[in-house]
């Protein structure tokens, strides 16, 4: 079962962590009955959620999404599973644009940050072998090819359990090239995001 701000899921851990840390600062907090279970699905990588009451649990997490330290306890989450090694390797790349961050960001909250072949690290290594780092293919080329990269993979992914629904999810990657494409590297608001056939205008 996937919720909250980044689609924290039971399977891998990381709503367990979500959850652990809204009860170690608010221990009465609707979501904290439901600990034992998500502890038990982590612990076994099982995408299996039968002793998970899926009604309740969803119940428990809207009403939780409206205490305050529930979401700077997701917000930080964010920040140390996804904002912080995508930042990283931008770093290490040498990437200024905000939208080239921008595009290592999404792929590190779809992809991971693991040593997996679908992971972030391997899909930028990957981007490197074919046009060079950054510094020499220049910042706009090893992004087109890094967009090319992260279509390649939800379409042939290494896993095939995730095959189904990553395909679906491209769209994601071709609205931030369809921005790459008008030219506005910088996110300069406002402008328009239009992905999955809904438009969403940024200020």
């Amino acid at each position: 079962m996937t919720a909250g701000r980044a689609g924290f899921t039971t399977d891998d851990g990381d709503a367990l962590k979500v959850v652990r840390a809204h009860t170690a600062a608010s221990p009465d907090n609707p979501l904290a009955r439901f600990v034992p279970e998500p502890e038990r699905l982590a612990a076994s990588g099982s995408g299996e959620t039968g002793g998970l009451p899926e009604d309740e649990y969803v119940a428990a997490w809207k009403q939780a999404a409206g205490d305050p330290v529930f979401r700077r306890v997701q917000d930080d989450e964010v920040d140390q599973r996804y904002v912080t090694p995508a930042m990283d390797q931008a770093d290490r790349l040498g990437l200024t644009t905000a939208l080239a961050r921008a595009e290592l960001y999404d792929a590190s909250i779809r992809h991971g940050n693991g040593g997996e072949y679908d992971a972030l690290p391997a899909l930028l290594a990957r981007t490197t072998d074919r046009v060079g780092p950054p510094a020499t293919a220049g910042e706009h080329a090893w992004l087109d090819a890094f967009f090319d990269v992260r279509i390649d993979d939800p379409t042939d992914p290494a896993n095939p359990s995730t095959a189904d629904e990553w395909r679906r999810s491209v769209d994601r990657v071709e609205c931030l090239r369809r921005i790459a494409a008008a030219g506005n590297r910088d996110l300069d608001g406002p402008f328009t995001v239009t992905a999955f056939g809904s438009s969403y205008t940024i200020g």
